[in-house]
């Protein structure tokens, strides 16, 4: 068995140095493309959120839901209005549940409004449960308006320091 010289051992450790430096800078940069990648989407849905089409759906979408005594008579029209503002916080609340984008950077402007929104469309997403045989309908937005409901927003003036 043939021994390595000294430089042979030098030229082997300092091979070994820059792969676990370059590994390390790899990670590191694969974590901070991932960070880059979520500021656009939550900003995005902050946009979306105070368009005009947004705000006009969903005043629309609280008035039906709230004079509705029936949703099965709902007209397709109105089902679509609905869903598409329901979809809205069912999307963001898959989000943040997978971490794509981070809870502490949507809440504090949407958390009361989530919550508010919530009690609107529950009665009709749990209707829509029944009817489409799938428990798991709009569980994102449940899910939303659950962790929204924890920070509240005194909590978040409380965490910024303005109470």
């Amino acid at each position: 068995m043939s021994s390595f010289s000294p430089n042979e051992w030098i030229t082997l450790l300092l091979s070994i140095t820059a792969l676990i430096i370059s590994v390390v800078l790899t990670i590191s940069q694969i974590l901070l493309a991932r960070t880059a990648n979520r500021l656009p989407i939550g900003i995005d849905f902050l946009r979306e959120f105070r368009s005009k089409d947004f705000k006009k759906d969903f005043k629309l979408a609280k008035d039906i839901l709230t004079e509705t005594k029936s949703y099965s008579s709902l007209s397709e029209e109105d089902k679509y209005t609905i869903n598409s503002v329901a979809h809205f916080y069912d999307n963001l609340g898959l989000l943040i549940y997978s971490e794509t984008i981070k809870k502490s950077f949507i809440l504090p402007f949407l958390g009361q409004n989530v919550i508010t929104s919530w009690n609107i469309f529950r009665d009709y997403i749990l209707e829509q449960r029944k009817e489409r045989s799938n428990p798991n309908y709009q569980s994102y937005f449940e899910y939303l308006a659950k962790i929204s409901t924890k920070d509240s927003d005194g909590d978040i003036r409380k965490k910024l320091g303005l109470q």
